[in-house]
């Protein structure tokens, strides 16, 4: 499958591993092309599905890539900040609300 068959499976497929492989080649994909629209784009899917799966810790490094990426591209920035940032804003809500993640804030 290439990138964009890839990406419609991603979409219509339900939660859960399939959905996740499905991004996870198309990242790949994305990657070895060199294309950093959809790289930005399969990745932010990517890390939204692992959150919803409650991978966080995967789902924490596709967000870091995204972001390092959004960082790095002036023009994908200006087109994509907001709406990534909100999407991140909902990620670290998940993790404060996750029993199962300890967080400990410094009083220093």
């Amino acid at each position: 499958m290439d990138f964009d068959q890839l990406m419609h499976e991603a979409f219509t497929c339900q939660s859960g591993e399939m959905k996740i492989r499905l991004l996870e080649e198309a990242v790949r994909i994305a990657e070895f092309e060199h294309d950093q629209s959809r790289l930005f784009r399969a990745r932010r899917e990517y890390a939204k599905v692992l959150h919803m799966e409650a991978k966080m810790e995967q789902s924490l490094v596709e967000y870091v890539r995204a972001l390092n990426q959004l960082d790095g591209d002036p023009d994908l920035r200006e087109q994509e900040e907001e709406r990534f940032l909100w999407q991140f804003m909902v990620w670290i809500y998940g993790v404060v609300d996750d029993p199962n993640i300890s967080i400990r804030f410094s009083t220093t």
